[in-house]
C-alpha cells in the first residue's frame, strides 16, 4: 500500500472511529442501571439536550479536521473543472511563408494555431518573429503548459534545431517535417586578412551542406557597410579581422609524429587561408607573451597559460579534438595517417583556431523525426508551485479549526 493510500485510510478511520465509540458509549449509557436511583423517572433538561447537540457538532468538526489533515499530508488535490482540451498546431517561424504550410493551415479549421517562438502566440494575433529560437528545446516548458492533448509541430527538422539534451514532455506531440525544396546558397562567414576580404559561402539542402572559401572579388552582389557585409540582400555578417597567428608546439619524446602532423596541418591552413601562421616548435618549455596557442604534447599536465591550450588526453570515444573549457582543448587520439584523413584534422583545427564552429542556422540538412521528438511522460511536469485547489483545502481547514475552537471555548469542552 502506498504512503498516500495509507494516509487516506488513517484519515477515514480518524473520522469514523470516534463516531462509533461515541455511539457505543451512548448505547451503554442507556441500558446501564445504577443502584438506588434506578426507579427515578428519566428527566433531561433543555440545557442537557443542548449540551448533547453541541457535543455532536464538536465531534463532527474534530473528525473533519482529522480528515483534512490526512488529505493535505497525502497531497490529494480536489478535482478541478475539466477544461475542453484541443489540438494545437505549432509552426516554426522559419517556414511561415512556405506555401505548403499555408495550405495545410487553411484546412485545419478546428485547430488552435500558434507560432513556435517565445510566448507561443496565437497565429492570428501576432506576426512570426524572424529570429528563430536557438533550439526547439528552449520552448519546451511553454509547450508543456498548453491546454492540449495533442500537439502538431511543423518544423524543418534541421540539424541546427537540435541542441542539448532531449527534454521530457507530458503531451502527445507529432512532428511534421517541412524541408527545403531547393538548394540555397548563402553567406556564412566573412573575414579580413591584411587588405583582402575572404568569404565562406554555404550551399545547403535537406541531404548535405557544403562550404567553400572565396575571395570577395570573385563574388557579385556584395554590399559592404562599415564592419559588416551582406550578399544577395541576405542577412548582414560581421567581418572578422584575422592577424598573424602565433603557435607554440612543445612535444616530449615519443610525440614526434603528432608534432609533425600538426605542423603540416598548420602550414596547409596558412596556405589555404592565405593567413600567416608563425610556428615555434623548439623543445624548450618557455612561452612568449605573443603566443596565441600552446600545443602541449606530453604525458605531463599542461602549464597555466594565458594562451589557448591544446593538450593530449587520450580518449578513443571522442573525436580527434574536443573542447574542455573556455581556453582548453583536448587532442584525444594519437595521430596517424588514417585518422587525420578520416576525421579531417585540418578542418577541426580551423574550427578551434578561428572559431568557425558556430551553429549555422541556414543548414538545411534534415534529421529523423525520432531524433527530434522529446521524451514522453504521463506525469505532470512539476512547476514548483502549490496547485490552486490545495489553497482552498487550507482555507476550509482554517475555517473549521476556528469554528471548533470557538465552540469548544463557549461550551467549555
Amino acid at each position: 500500500m502506498s504512503l498516500a493510500n495509507s494516509t487516506y485510510l488513517f484519515g477515514l478511520l480518524g473520522f469514523i472511529v470516534p463516531i462509533i465509540i461515541h455511539l457505543l458509549n451512548k448505547k451503554e449509557g442507556q441500558v446501564m442501571t445504577v443502584g438506588s436511583i434506578q426507579f427515578m423517572p428519566e428527566a433531561e433538561s433543555t440545557h442537557s439536550r443542548s449540551l448533547h447537540l453541541n457535543e455532536y457538532v464538536l465531534l463532527l468538526l474534530r473528525c473533519l479536521l482529522l480528515a483534512l489533515i490526512s488529505i493535505l499530508m497525502a497531497g490529494l488535490l480536489l478535482p478541478e473543472k475539466e477544461m475542453d482540451k484541443k489540438s494545437v498546431v505549432l509552426v516554426d517561424t522559419s517556414i511561415s511563408n512556405d506555401t505548403r504550410v499555408i495550405r495545410a493551415l487553411d484546412t485545419l479549421d478546428n485547430y488552435e494555431k500558434r507560432w513556435l517562438q517565445n510566448g507561443l502566440p496565437l497565429a492570428h494575433n501576432a506576426t512570426p518573429d524572424a529570429t528563430r529560437p536557438s533550439s526547439v528545446w528552449s520552448l519546451i516548458n511553454q509547450v508543456n503548459q498548453l491546454n492540449a492533448d495533442t500537439i502538431f509541430v511543423f518544423s524543418p527538422l534541421t540539424i541546427s534545431s537540435l541542441k542539448g539534451k532531449r527534454p521530457i514532455i507530458n503531451k502527445v506531440i507529432k512532428i511534421i517535417g517541412v524541408g527545403e525544396l531547393d538548394t540555397k546558397d548563402y553567406l556564412f562567414q566573412a573575414f579580413k586578412t591584411g587588405d583582402t576580404h575572404k568569404l565562406i559561402l554555404g550551399n545547403s539542402n535537406t541531404l548535405r551542406t557544403e562550404y567553400k572559401l572565396v575571395n570577395s572579388g570573385k563574388v557579385n552582389y556584395l554590399k559592404f557597410e562599415n564592419d559588416s557585409i551582406s550578399w544577395n540582400n541576405g542577412a548582414k555578417i560581421a567581418i572578422r579581422q584575422l592577424d598573424t597567428l602565433h603557435v607554440k608546439i612543445i612535444a616530449d619524446k615519443g610525440y614526434e609524429r603528432e608534432q609533425k602532423y600538426l605542423e603540416a596541418a598548420l602550414l596547409a591552413i596558412s596556405s589555404y587561408l592565405e593567413l600567416p601562421i608563425k610556428i615555434d616548435s623548439n623543445t624548450t618549455s618557455s612561452l612568449t607573451k605573443e603566443s596565441d596557442w600552446l600545443f602541449w604534447l606530453s604525458d605531463k599536465e599542461a602549464p597555466i597559460s594565458e594562451a589557448k591550450v591544446l593538450s593530449f588526453h587520450e580518449n578513443q570515444f571522442e573525436k580527434l579534438i574536443s573542447k574542455n573549457g573556455l581556453k582548453a582543448y583536448h587532442l584525444n587520439q594519437r595521430l596517424n595517417a588514417n585518422n587525420i584523413i578520416e576525421q579531417n584534422l585540418t578542418s577541426q583545427l580551423i574550427d578551434i583556431l578561428f572559431d568557425f564552429s558556430q551553429i549555422d542556422l541556414n543548414d538545411s540538412r534534415q534529421v529523423a523525426v525520432g531524433q527530434l521528438t522529446p521524451k514522453f511522460s504521463n506525469e505532470e511536469i512539476s512547476q514548483g508551485t502549490m496547485p490552486a485547489n490545495q489553497h482552498w483545502l487550507w482555507l476550509i481547514f482554517g475555517i473549521i479549526f476556528l469554528a471548533e475552537r470557538t465552540l469548544s471555548m463557549v461550551r467549555n469542552q
